[in-house]
């Protein structure tokens, strides 16, 4: 069995670095995966003319300069994929900023502050939508990013906040329902233009009673936030199940196509994300990288090996939903190792597992990869356990290294060791046998 609609949700938006060329072979990827369909999450990195405080914050993103997106979006027309564009009512990227520019609309807390939390790569506000400005920039903000710029999108992905909204006293019982208001004019737009446009939607206005079932709206699950339910189950409409495969541990894939083949789904789409943006986090700017992969030797990083790994488990599970842990290695053994060696395959499934642990969720991978963060993240009795953790870990890979030495596999594993014997030889005082 297959999903008919198989794909990755990322977000342009938050990859400053990338140019056409870059997306481009993302899409390519993405056909290999066996992708029909992509979620290209934009809201906050195109140059709104509008509303130009929606992309300051921006501005050293490339496409903020170039506008390539409508070549991107052809570019995965020919590769048979559709394209839809992701943003979030009243929130997140670029919504949040124009927060920040007004804030006599801006979201509240419960007890009438205004809500801003640190956010990610744009400030963390909401707006409030009892106000007819906040409504109106909402509608022309979305406007003019399908209808004047991105034309030729397949639709659109309408993702309703996971972290809140506001709290005033209009919003705090009704919020949902003045939601469903701007989804609804948004939709009818969008369709009286584009008939078959793709228009995707949490089931959360179902669910509350805010809004009639309408099989023209494909419906989207999340294991976080947009939860499967009979109601929303039976209702006669496309429906997808996400999982965040790029910054979750390794069997995330199998379980997601388990989930979304079991309800009878007919689309199964993961995060496959390539962050690359400067912050501040604890004190120094660090970099996020697109797929944090500093090993690798690949000249484009979606292509490195354990990269490569997560996109093979996607495309495995999202076409064998019910396949076993072992047909899983197995079919790894033959795809990744010239003798189908199981053994190999389960250090390279080791590999990939201990360096998916801890992935910092906007980018960033945990000390182990990065043992220069280890003394920024961890103190006291916390990296005493991790530490322990770690030198275990990094026992192994020191095997590991050895038994592959020719393949990318132990090269990427000796990477690991050697960064450590650099940066905390302690370590290997401790416990590490680098022989």
């Amino acid at each position: 069995m297959s999903f008919s609609i198989r794909g990755y949700y990322v977000i342009p938006s938050r990859n400053q670095f990338w140019g056409l060329d870059e997306w481009c072979r993302y899409v390519d990827c993405s056909y290999e995966d066996g992708c029909n369909f992509l979620i290209l999450w934009i809201a906050g990195s195109f140059r709104s003319r509008l509303y130009p405080e929606t992309w300051q914050y921006n501005r050293l993103h490339r496409n903020i300069e170039q506008n390539f997106y409508p070549e991107l979006i052809d570019y995965a027309h020919k590769k048979g994929i559709r394209a839809v564009l992701g943003f979030t009512p009243y929130a997140y990227d670029g919504v949040a900023s124009f927060a920040a520019a007004h804030l006599d609309f801006a979201g509240r807390n419960a007890d009438g502050s205004v809500h801003k939390t640190r956010g990610i790569h744009d400030v963390g506000m909401w707006l409030c939508p009892n106000y007819p400005e906040s409504r109106e920039f909402m509608l022309n903000y979305v406007r003019e990013m399908f209808f004047e710029f991105h034309p030729n999108a397949d639709g659109l992905f309408i993702e309703s906040s996971d972290y809140g909204h506001c709290q005033c006293p209009y919003c705090v019982d009704r919020y949902v329902e003045r939601e469903w208001q701007f989804v609804k004019q948004i939709s009818e737009e969008v369709w009286s233009t584009k008939a078959d446009a793709t228009v995707i939607i949490y089931p959360i206005y179902y669910q509350q009673g805010v809004a009639t079932p309408d099989e023209h709206y494909t419906l989207f699950f999340t294991p976080h936030s947009a939860h499967i339910t009979p109601e929303v189950l039976e209702t006669r409409c496309r429906k997808i199940y996400w999982e965040g495969l790029s910054f979750e541990k390794l069997d995330v894939a199998a379980r997601g196509a388990k989930i979304a083949h079991d309800y009878g789904l007919d689309g199964y789409v993961v995060a496959m994300e390539v962050f690359g943006y400067t912050q501040d986090w604890n004190g120094r700017l660090v970099t996020y990288e697109p797929f944090d992969v500093p090993w690798t030797a690949a000249d484009f990083p979606m292509e490195d090996l354990v990269p490569r790994v997560l996109r093979f488990s996607y495309k495995f599970y999202s076409h064998n939903p019910n396949a076993t842990e072992q047909e899983f290695r197995g079919a790894v053994a033959a795809y990744f190792f010239e003798d189908s060696d199981i053994e190999a395959a389960d250090d390279l499934l080791y590999l990939c597992s201990v360096l998916q642990e801890s992935f910092q969720h906007f980018g960033r991978r945990s000390a182990l990869a990065h043992p220069e963060d280890f003394d920024y993240q961890y103190s006291g009795e916390k990296r005493s356990q991790v530490l322990a953790t770690y030198t275990e870990a990094l026992s192994r890979l020191q095997k590991i290294s050895q038994r592959h030495a020719s393949h990318e596999l132990g090269q990427v594993a000796q990477w690991i060791v050697d960064r450590w014997h650099a940066i905390h030889p302690e370590v290997f005082a401790q416990g590490v046998s680098r022989t």
